[in-house]
């Protein structure tokens, strides 16, 4: 079932969902962006123009600090 922000919002609000730590950007119009880790992968764009099944792609890794503390979610 497709939901609307407001109702995903209305169920953080009413303890109904919970997802801990959330964000403000996290909350799209009909989803939640969620995040699974600190580290991920993507491919280098400049050194992998196309994708191939013969050459190995080469990719950057990229670190960001883990959200810590309270969110604060827009009001219905």
């Amino acid at each position: 079932m497709i939901q609307s922000s407001k109702t995903i919002l209305k169920k953080i609000k009413e303890k109904e969902l919970i997802i801990e730590p959330i964000t403000p950007s996290q909350l799209q119009p009909a989803s939640i962006d969620l995040r699974i880790g600190n580290h991920f992968l993507t491919i280098d764009e400049y050194s992998t123009p196309l994708i191939s099944l013969v050459k190995p792609a080469t990719y950057k890794e990229i670190y960001k600090d883990h959200f810590r503390g309270t969110a604060t979610l827009p009001s219905i």
